[in-house]
Formats: C-alpha cells, sequence, structure tokens
C-alpha cells in the first residue's frame, strides 16, 4: 500500500480538451470547488483549456507534451469538460500516492436493457437502485480475483481518462522505454509549441493477438502497463457524466387509450 502523501508537495497541471469551447456546468462546478480545495490545503495548480482540436487523442498528447515542458508540475490531472465530482474525490487521487490512479464515471447511457428487465423493480425502488443494477462503466479488469484495497483502490487493466491523475515519471518513463511514440505534430504556428518533444501516449490502436480496437484511454493504460507499469481506480468516488438527452413519452398510452 503506498504512503500517504503530503499534498504540498503536489502541484496538478489540470487539462481540459474541450473542441468546441463548451463546458458543462457540473465541470465547472466542480473545478471551482477544486480550486478552493487546493487553496485549504496549500498547494498549487494549473488549469488548461484546449478547445479548437476535434481529434482528441492530438489533444490530449499536445496538452501532454505541455506538462512534460513545464516541470513546475508533478502530475498530469485529466478533467474532461463533460465530467463532474465532488472536490474531495480529486484529493483521493492526489493523495494516493499511486502513479496512474483514475475515478470512474458511468456511460452516457441510462442502462435500460434493450430486451427488458429480467425482473421486475420491487416496489418503492428509487433511481439509484436501478442504476446500481444497470449502469456501465468504462473499466475492464484484468484479474477476476482482484480485490479492492483497504484505501477503497482496485487495480485494473482498462481506465478511463476523464478524470485520471498521472505521475509526471510515468511520461518520462513512456517516452524513454517507447522512443517509437515519438512525432512531428502538424497545425502549429507556434514553432516553440512545435518544437516539443509529442509521444503518442494516447492513441488507438488494435489489440494485440484479438485486433480489438482500444481507445486513446484503454491505449494508454496497454502502453503504461507493457513497461512494468500499473493502474488503479478509486472505487468510493462518485462522479457524473454529463451530456444531452432525448426524453421521449407515449402521452396516450399514460392516459390508458392504447396506441
Amino acid at each position: 500500500m503506498p504512503n500517504a502523501v503530503d499534498l504540498k508537495n503536489v502541484r496538478p497541471f489540470v487539462a481540459t480538451p474541450c473542441h468546441s469551447g463548451a463546458v458543462g456546468t457540473e465541470c465547472v462546478r466542480s473545478l471551482l470547488g477544486l480550486v478552493n480545495l487546493a487553496w485549504t490545503h496549500g498547494f498549487a495548480m494549473q488549469t488548461r483549456f484546449l478547445d479548437g482540436d476535434s481529434l482528441v487523442t492530438r489533444a490530449r498528447n499536445r496538452l501532454a507534451a505541455e506538462f512534460l515542458a513545464d516541470t513546475r508540475w508533478t502530475h498530469l490531472f485529466w478533467i474532461d469538460a463533460d465530467i463532474g465530482f465532488e472536490p474531495e474525490a480529486a484529493l483521493r487521487l492526489l493523495g494516493a500516492g499511486r502513479d496512474v490512479v483514475a475515478g470512474v464515471y458511468p456511460h452516457k447511457s441510462d442502462g435500460w436493457p434493450d430486451g427488458g428487465l429480467r425482473a421486475p423493480l420491487p416496489t418503492g425502488a428509487t433511481r439509484a437502485d436501478f442504476e446500481a443494477l444497470h449502469a456501465a462503466f468504462p473499466v475492464n479488469v484484468n484479474d477476476a480475483a482482484a480485490r479492492v484495497d483497504a484505501d477503497g483502490f482496485l487495480e485494473v487493466l482498462d481506465a478511463p481518462t476523464g478524470f485520471m491523475l498521472i505521475a509526471r515519471h510515468v511520461l518520462e518513463q513512456m517516452a524513454q522505454a517507447l522512443p517509437e511514440l515519438r512525432y512531428t505534430p502538424d497545425r502549429m504556428d507556434d514553432p516553440v509549441v512545435a518544437a516539443r518533444p509529442h509521444y503518442r501516449f494516447f492513441d488507438v490502436f488494435a489489440e494485440p493477438g484479438n485486433g480489438r480496437y482500444l481507445s486513446e484511454d484503454y491505449g494508454f493504460c496497454r502502453r503504461w502497463q507493457s513497461i512494468g507499469g500499473r493502474v488503479h481506480v478509486d472505487t468510493r468516488s462518485q462522479l457524473s457524466h454529463q451530456g444531452l438527452r432525448t426524453y421521449r413519452g407515449d402521452f396516450a398510452r399514460t392516459l390508458g387509450l392504447g396506441g
């Protein structure tokens, strides 16, 4: 179990890709709470919003290059523009003492089974009761025998980058061990920015052996694991995933009028 981390020694670079320039209200409220908590706990933090790039892989890699170029910051903290959290959830990651650790949020789906419920919901069941049974999360566990540790963290195979903390040395080790990830960026007018080392830490790829298509967050996890790294998720914090939703209803059916 990692030792407790003194938060005064942690200085996160909070990176938020937001291609259209839109940041959800859940995220804004959460970030404001985190800024207040950082002040209370006495640690510095930087927020960086990157808009205008519709390719999230490129946006993440560009932000990672920016983070690596500024050695004031100890951790790269991904907080996506559609994620909501209590500030204490961020503190749990910052104080976890783990190389790569993520919070888990649900997919943007109500979870209602296409084939219908296998069993009726009991009288008095709440929305939270339904979500506990049917919500889906972007996490895959490598070992079915894996157990949540005493601090509430679980080692996993795949974790989402929407709320993920990465220690600086992780990216430095990956850059050294996987030099083939380095690339030359395009669409950059600033020669200083373009000259920074850029790496495809966050990129999609087909999983060797079965060809499974992995998203950039899962791809990052696999690359880190390929050089001996470990990935954990926090099982105790509850995050929200904000998005647009279409609401439908059949008024005639509600009134008992049939079709």
